[in-house]
């Protein structure tokens, strides 16, 4: 594999109590000669999406003596192959996070919805089961979920 590519991480605190995290990766990578597979190389090496980023902000903050934190990532997956040839092609896709935690006297409640906006995505595919540009099995993304949790601390 000949992979060529950049990394970008960073996170910033803008004002009090709020920041902002993210990621961003670009990579070209390729089969490259040497390869057993010689009728494949050059083609872009599967399941590797040329573009992924994430961006999380979150927001920290006190109210009625609770102690409440507000948070979210909005994810961004690229398109990539499934297979060697690149002829199943799966799509990109988006998918939106958040959540909300509040303590206060060992009490701790939380709220975390991911996928809010029911995105339909898949996140690989099976490179032995292809038949020209169909995929015939993979992994989709969980639809929208929401989860709640009550905790307490002594």
């Amino acid at each position: 594999v000949n992979v060529k590519g950049v990394e970008l991480q960073g996170n910033a605190r803008l004002i009090q109590g709020l920041s902002i995290g993210g990621n961003a990766t670009y990579q070209d990578s390729k089969i490259a000669g040497g390869s057993s597979d010689a009728a494949n190389i050059g083609n872009t090496y599967p399941r590797q999406p040329k573009f992924a980023m994430h961006v999380s902000p979150t927001y920290d903050f006190e109210a009625a003596g609770a102690k409440i934190s507000l948070f979210g990532t909005v994810s961004y997956e690229g398109s990539r192959y499934t297979d060697n040839t690149n002829a199943a092609k799966l799509p990109s896709f988006t998918t939106l996070a958040l959540g909300l935690t509040a303590k206060k006297d060992g009490v701790e409640f939380g709220v975390f919805g991911d996928n809010l906006t029911n995105s339909h995505g898949l996140t690989e595919g099976d490179p032995r089961a292809t038949l020209g540009s169909a995929v015939l099995n993979a992994r989709p993304i969980f639809g929208r979920t929401v989860k709640f949790s009550l905790g307490y601390s002594f």
